[in-house]
């Protein structure tokens, strides 16, 4: 042959070289030919497979380039573009798209779709005579080429996640990696993505899939059968269990569940677990107690309680003697009711001081009455209980279960005032929750390190930091109520930045997700704060009125309610606001704030009390209200008061002096992280300072002067209208003496009359 071609000279092309595979004769030749024209003869061979060609020692002697794979045949966009508009083809970007999502860029079968396109305009009849036609080509070109071994190794790779050598072992095939090679080699379809595992493109999986469909359901399942006993001999769970229930294995579903179920849900494979179980038939999932546990377990992680317990103690009425099962389902129903603030000590109890329990199991239930008894017990018992289960950590084996105890006794430090304490074993929790992809727990404790970075050091950025780590990790969990929790605090951090847009876009966020009644109240907490910011009282107080009592912790109603007493004086119901200041401030008298954030935030609707007074005319008592924190010390409140001091001033007396004092404050509580505040003292001064330009000035009467003489034209005497103000009856004659004297009337009878002339009163 090498003579024959002697006195040619030009490009030799060889096509399917891969189907001489079977024959080395042929190898051999064509190297030995190659070898002896390489001088005058360029040679180009294409083939699925270099069996036999010595492909290493051409590139090394650079005899050859290298291989063009299916990488660089795969048509880009602008390749597929182009040979649709030389087909004379109007096709969209984004059908397009979908035609090389389905062919993978493929040539061969980018050939089938465009051809087909210039037939049929609809593109769901595209992809299903182009994904019909790639079928039978690959069904003759590769999957007819292959033997009986190789096609039952693809039978089982295909009902694995990847397609893994040591797994392929365990399902009987010795010689899987020498078969997964040689298929490498001629297939162009599959590529080692690290030592002993590969990866398969989409297009042929699902040929393969196919291929396998047509030999019938219960050859389906012997394989799918096949690869879940190797995926278990493996350790891998979650596929297992996965492939059983594709097998229709009931009892080995079962057998899985019971034995590894709430360790998926730890490790965030609630998907799976959600699946096997509605493969069960209705009795066991009605019956069985560990299944009911588990569904007890779904229907807490997407919020829905009370369905969950319902279904927790029906578990554990069959639990019968199985004592991890008993403590298992405790653990996780006490959990759940004590974030609904339930006391459930008692449900405790039993699992804490049962010896013949695990020392996990014991400790978990100590650390949540730890945490419950910090939170809304005796702090005496929280502290003892808490020191006792760090002690008790030296005997848990398991690193998932000191995560969980860390995050509880966290949780209880952090509401014994120990902050210090709290941030180290809130970040051990989350260190460890993170090695083990236990990812609702990781996102359960970056939630307490934001509530403590905000509680303790008022530090709104390593709030909202943590706040997002808790979200990502539920995400990735599927925890509804902990994503609910972390979108709620990132909410609160932005509204304390002043960011309505990323405010609003977070509440989007939640709308996605289900939420419960207390997350509903939050939202409607933030909704009128922003009504609020611009200068919308009347509706916000309308907002608030239907929640600020309902709130679970009296810190927030009485957060809550000083805004509302605000709200309302603007709206001018002054009797109404006058009641609810009188209630909030008898609350705070009775109440210790601790941590930086309370302390300030107390303060700061103390401040708005005052304020609130003032508006409803009752100055001496706004004035009495401030003097407690004109010399305060801390920064932030003091700036609020220099604030409020400036309103009132203006109200008083419509000084323009203070407008510069109320800007320069409020620049000052933004950049200290008060935006929300600073929002809501600029919407009252811009009200204040409207109202000061439209109020008749005849006279010069205050705000108080003014009640008093409205109250007196009500007819009450002076010891009624100071039981109604709450002031002394000394001030009441005060004020309706400097009225007179400021009409130029010679009695309160003509006062009156003088003020409703001027449309004073």
């Amino acid at each position: 042959m090498n003579v024959h071609l002697e006195s040619f000279s030009g490009v030799v092309a060889i096509d399917d070289l891969q189907i001489a595979d079977d024959d080395a004769e042929v190898a051999r030749f064509l190297t030995a030919l190659i070898e002896g024209s390489k001088e005058r003869i360029r040679w180009i061979l294409a083939s699925r497979s270099t069996t036999g060609l010595p492909v290493g020692s051409w590139l090394a002697y650079r005899d050859a380039d290298l291989a063009i794979d299916e990488h660089d045949l795969r048509f880009t966009f602008e390749e597929a573009a182009a040979a649709a508009r030389d087909l004379g083809l109007s096709i969209r970007e984004d059908e397009l798209c979908d035609l090389l999502d389905l062919t993978e860029g493929w040539p061969a079968a980018m050939s089938f779709a465009l051809r087909t396109s210039t037939r049929s305009s609809d593109l769901r009849n595209v992809s299903a005579v182009t994904r019909e036609m790639i079928y039978r080509f690959l069904a003759e070109q590769v999957y007819g080429t292959l033997d009986g071994e190789e096609r039952s190794l693809l039978e089982v790779a295909m009902a694995l996640p990847r397609i893994e050598v040591k797994v392929l072992e365990r399902a009987g095939f010795d010689r899987a990696l020498q078969i997964v090679e040689r298929l490498r080699e001629r297939t162009a379809f599959i590529h080692e993505e690290s030592p002993g595992v590969y990866y398969c493109h989409d297009l042929f999986r699902n040929f393969l899939r196919h291929q396998n469909a047509l030999v019938g359901k219960r050859s389906q399942q012997v394989v799918q059968e096949r690869a879940g006993r190797a995926l278990e001999e493996s350790g891998d769970i979650e596929h297992a269990i996965a492939a059983y229930a594709a097998a229709a294995l009931r009892e080995d579903v079962l057998r899985l569940l019971e034995q590894h179920g709430f360790d998926l849900l730890e490790r965030a494979r609630s998907d799976v677990v959600l699946r096997t179980v509605a493969s069960l038939d209705e009795t066991t999932r009605c019956e069985n107690a560990t299944i009911l546990a588990l569904q007890g377990a779904l229907q807490a992680m997407a919020g829905k309680f009370i369905r969950a317990e319902s279904l927790f103690r029906r578990s554990l009425a069959r639990a019968g003697d199985n004592r991890n099962l008993m403590a298992i389902a405790s653990l996780r129903l006490a959990s759940m009711m004590a974030n609904q603030g339930q006391d459930v000590s008692a449900l405790l109890e039993k699992v804490g001081d049962d010896l013949d329990q695990t020392a996990a199991h014991r400790a978990e239930a100590i650390s949540l009455i730890s945490g419950q008894q910090a939170v809304n017990g005796d702090p005496a018992i929280a502290a003892s209980a808490a020191m006792r289960v760090e002690k008790m950590l030296c005997d848990v084996d398991s690193d998932a279960v000191r995560a969980k105890v860390l995050h509880r006794i966290g949780i209880a430090y952090h509401h014994l005032g120990m902050a210090v304490r709290a941030f180290e074993v809130l970040t051990q929790s989350c260190e460890l929750a993170a090695d083990l992809h236990l990812f609702g727990l990781e996102s359960r404790a970056n939630a307490v390190l934001s509530n403590l970075a905000l509680h303790e050091r008022d530090d709104v950025e390593q709030q909202l930091r943590y706040a997002e780590l808790a979200a990502a990790s539920a995400e990735k969990a599927g925890d509804a109520f902990a994503l609910q929790t972390a979108l709620l605090q990132m909410l609160s951090a932005e509204m304390r930045r002043g960011d309505v847009e990323a405010s609003i876009a977070i509440e989007q966020r939640s709308a996605a997700v289900r939420t419960s009644d207390l997350a509903s109240r939050y939202l409607t907490i933030f909704r009128s704060a922003r009504l609020a910011w611009e200068g919308r009282f009347g509706e916000a107080h309308q907002l608030l009125s239907s929640c600020w009592s309902e709130m679970t912790f009296s810190f927030d109603r009485v957060s809550c309610g000083g805004e509302y007493a605000l709200f309302l004086a603007l709206d001018g119901k002054r009797e109404e606001s006058a009641r609810l200041v009188k209630e909030i401030l008898e609350i705070l008298e009775s109440h210790q704030a601790t941590g930086l954030y309370r302390i300030r935030a107390t303060a700061i609707t103390t401040v708005l009390c005052a304020l609130t007074e003032a508006i409803n005319g009752r100055t001496t008592r706004a004035d009495r209200i401030l003097s407690r924190f004109r010399s305060h010390k801390d920064g932030v409140i003091t700036i609020v008061v220099r604030v409020v001091e400036s309103i009132m001033l203006r109200m008083r007396h419509g000084s323009e002096s203070g407008a510069d004092r109320v800007k320069e404050g409020i620049a000052v509580l933004k950049d200290l992280h008060y935006a929300d505040i600073a929002r809501l003292l600029g919407a009252v001064d811009s009200i204040v300072a409207n109202s000061a330009g439209d109020r008749p000035r005849a006279g010069g009467l205050t705000p108080s002067e003014l009640e008093v003489l409205r109250l007196l034209a009500q007819g009450l005497i002076p010891k009624e209208i100071a039981e109604r103000t709450s002031r002394s009856v000394y001030t009441v004659r005060v004020h309706i003496a400097n009225a007179i004297a400021k009409l130029n009337c010679h009695g309160h009878s003509e006062a009156i009359r003088a003020a409703r002339r001027l449309r004073l009163i």
